[in-house]
């Protein structure tokens, strides 16, 4: 009986685990570049998820838009520079490497390099 009420639950709550925006698209090709634009592209409201990974509002709707666009046969590039022109160079989950972002960049060897000093003077001084 137990095992009954399992797969009776476990049928009506099968729902609730589908996917809410499984796109279809007509061929695979399109789907790799869905996702791969929607994991390069950061959510405005979660900042430290991928649009593929957020559940909020606006990404739902960016990857509704990304969907269209490339189910439309839009190219990568087009779609990532467009997004961009509207929201700005933050949108990009890997920030570009421009004069702005050096210190971005090179910040954590910064800390490494630091850190490996700091362990050098702690070692010496324990001698």
């Amino acid at each position: 009986m137990n095992k009954i009420l399992f797969f009776i639950f476990l049928f009506f709550l099968s729902p609730c685990f589908s996917l809410e925006d499984a796109f279809q698209f007509d061929t695979p090709e399109k789907e790799k570049t869905y996702i791969e634009i929607t994991e390069e592209l950061r959510c405005l409201v979660c900042q430290n998820e991928s649009l593929l990974e957020s559940q909020a509002g606006f990404a739902k709707d960016l990857r509704k838009q990304i969907a269209l666009e490339v189910a439309q046969g839009e190219n990568k590039e087009k779609i990532i520079s467009s997004l961009k022109r509207v929201y700005g160079d933050y949108i990009l989950y890997k920030p570009l490497l421009k004069k702005n972002t050096y210190f971005l960049w090179a910040f954590p060897f910064l800390i490494l390099f630091v850190g490996l000093c700091v362990l050098l003077m702690i070692l010496r001084r324990s001698k």
